[in-house]
C-alpha cells in the first residue's frame, strides 16, 4: 500500500506555506499560487493569474504526489503517519531532488529515527525557516 499524507499533515503544510489565491514572487523570484505552486506541466502560474480555494487544493494534492511517490520509494523502513507527514512538508519545501538524497532519509533507512529528526535542522536554509524545520522535526517525533 502506497502512503500518503494526511489531512493533518496537509493542513501542516498548508499552515507552514501560507495560501495565496493571487499570483506573487516568492522569496527566489519565481511566480508562485496557492500553497507554494511553481509553474509546471500541470498548471502555468502567470502575473495577474487569481485561482478559487479548490483549484489550490488541486494543486497542492498535484504537487504533493511527486512527493509522496519519492517519500514511499526511497524510505526503506517502516515510518509513522506522523513522520510521513512531516518528511512531505520537509520535501515539500526542499524538493524530492533533496528529500531523496538527504541526510533525514538516510538516517531513517538506518534506523536512527532520533538523529533522523534531528537532521531536519541541518535544512535551515535560509535561516528564516528555523522555525519551519524545528516544527518538522517536532511533527516527526509525534508533537
Amino acid at each position: 500500500m502506497t502512503a500518503k499524507t494526511s489531512p493533518e499533515g496537509v493542513r501542516r503544510i498548508d499552515q507552514r506555506e501560507g495560501e495565496k489565491l493571487k499570483a506573487y514572487r516568492d522569496s527566489r523570484g519565481f511566480w508562485t499560487i496557492g500553497v507554494g505552486h511553481l509553474t509546471n506541466a500541470f498548471f502555468r502560474v502567470f502575473p495577474g493569474l487569481t485561482i478559487s480555494k479548490e483549484k489550490s487544493l488541486e494543486l497542492l494534492a498535484h504537487d504533493l504526489g511527486a512527493v509522496e511517490a519519492t517519500i514511499n520509494a526511497v524510505v526503506r523502513r517502516p515510518i509513522t503517519q506522523y513522520q510521513f507527514d512531516a518528511l512531505a512538508s520537509f520535501g515539500f519545501n526542499i524538493g524530492v531532488g533533496g528529500l531523496a538524497h538527504s541526510s533525514v532519509v538516510r538516517l531513517i533507512n538506518e534506523g536512527r529515527m532520533a538523529d533522523a529528526a534531528n537532521a531536519f535542522m541541518d535544512w535551515v536554509k535560509p535561516e528564516e525557516i528555523r522555525s519551519r524545520r524545528d516544527s518538522e522535526r517536532r511533527q516527526f517525533l509525534g508533537a
